[in-house]
């Protein structure tokens, strides 16, 4: 199923507020730390490239190429013709998915399966000199406590974890790792369950990376810079 997730950035809904203030973030941190100096850009998990775009427009990066693993690409591919999408799954480790100037992965790995795979794909598109720009959604302490309560009790979602109601929300207001309950799964319909403290561990074990890392609303960033 095709989503404009453009959508989630230009319509008057509450429910979009923190999504519109994350884009101002992140077009603020690259503006700052990788604008001069980028001339390949790839961002993964892009769908249809509304957030891509936004961003090459930005630094004005001349090849820019887009990853999903929906038919979103396809979908991108008629709105973005200045983007080279790929279908890509990030679950399994691809050998020759090129070097770019830039590279990014927005509010994606909260929904992929085995993360260090998809950590792994995404750092190692980084070229010597380049910088990645990570991020993902908080959903752990009472950020993720608050979440919970309205996506669960006022929107209705389902909570797809191998928990109750009751071991979920205890287990938040505790601060205990909440990824535990999600079973093995290759993605996620809901943030239910993402813990980025997983992404900590996972970064801080990778010996070529040095990362920055810092709380932006309700979302974690991630930079890595050039070596």
């Amino acid at each position: 199923m095709l989503t404009d997730h453009s959508k989630t950035y230009r319509l008057n809904d509450v429910r979009n507020i923190a999504h519109i203030m994350r884009l101002k973030s992140i077009l603020r941190t690259l503006g700052a730390r990788a604008r001069g100096k980028v001339t390949t850009y790839a961002d993964y998990g892009c769908s249809n490239g509304f957030i891509t775009s936004q961003v090459a427009q930005r630094l004005g990066i001349p090849k820019v190429s887009g990853f999903d693993h929906s038919d979103n690409v396809v979908f991108g591919a008629h709105l973005h013709p200045e983007i080279s999408f790929q279908r890509l799954d990030l679950n399994v480790v691809h050998a020759d998915l090129g070097e770019y100037d830039l590279v990014t992965c927005f509010e994606t790995l909260e929904h992929v399966g085995n993360i260090e795979s998809a950590i792994e794909n995404v750092c190692r598109s980084r070229s010597p000199e380049g910088c990645v720009l990570i991020t993902v959604p908080i959903e752990i302490g009472w950020i993720g406590f608050v979440k919970y309560v309205v996506k669960r009790f006022l929107f209705r979602y389902d909570l797809p974890l191998q928990c109750t109601d009751r071991q979920y929300a205890a287990a938040l207001l505790k601060g205990e790792r909440i990824s535990r309950f999600r079973p093995p799964a290759p993605g996620y319909g809901t943030h239910f369950g993402f813990d980025y403290r997983d992404v900590d561990e996972i970064l801080a074990r990778k010996a070529n990376v040095r990362f920055e890392s810092w709380n932006t609303g309700t979302s974690r960033f991630y930079f890595i810079g050039g070596a």
